[in-house]
């Protein structure tokens, strides 16, 4: 959203994402995963995304039908997903077919158990390298700095373990809830761009 000195919406332009973008996220990907690998066996906050339930993927096998797109789940695994993304980017709705293809995964969330990222096809991941913009990350790194300075005690140990929970929950709520309102604003400046 490019705006004026009177805050007024005189463009919008696409992100420019350069290949300098997609190495650092593969390195910020590499470090989430191997930082909840190594913490894994202490208390911890990682970032989940559960497999797609089966009634979602058989919605979703419907309608790719009517699109004429026929796809055969075999695994139901992260690379397929990969593939069916793949195979729709020549189709004339593919628009509208990736927006079908990402709602049928799960959110994802916080979680203090480790159930892996689905989306990512890793069997560990949180969020480590935003902790100025992301509290998440934050609370890792309080996790790992007592682990390495040995301040990790037995007691809080069993403070991390009962409040986890409900911090995992708190930070999938917030992050909602400040993405709902992005859109808003997004929203906003659309409307005001067209008028």
């Amino acid at each position: 959203i490019i705006l004026d000195e009177n805050l007024q919406v005189v463009d919008f332009k696409p992100y420019p994402i350069y290949e300098s973008n997609k190495l650092i996220e593969e390195f910020m990907i590499l470090a989430n995963e191997s930082v909840s690998r190594k913490f894994s066996k202490i208390p911890f906050l990682y970032r989940i995304h559960e497999k797609p339930k089966h009634e979602d993927i058989e919605r979703l096998k419907k309608i790719l039908d009517i699109f004429g797109v026929h796809f055969k789940f075999v695994n139901y695994d992260t690379k397929e997903f990969a593939d069916l993304i793949e195979l729709v980017k020549t189709h004339k709705e593919k628009h509208i077919l990736e927006k079908l293809i990402l709602r049928t995964l799960q959110k994802a969330i916080y979680s203090d158990k480790n159930l892996g990222h689905f989306g990512l096809g890793l069997d560990y991941y949180s969020h480590f390298t935003s902790p100025i913009r992301r509290y998440p990350d934050y609370q890792i790194h309080r996790l790992i700095k007592q682990k390495l300075h040995w301040k990790l005690t037995g007691k809080l140990i069993s403070l991390y373990k009962s409040k986890l929970e409900w911090i995992a929950k708190h930070c999938s709520e917030q992050e909602i809830k400040a993405q709902k309102l992005e859109w808003k604003v997004r929203d906003y400046f659309m409307v005001q761009y067209y008028k």
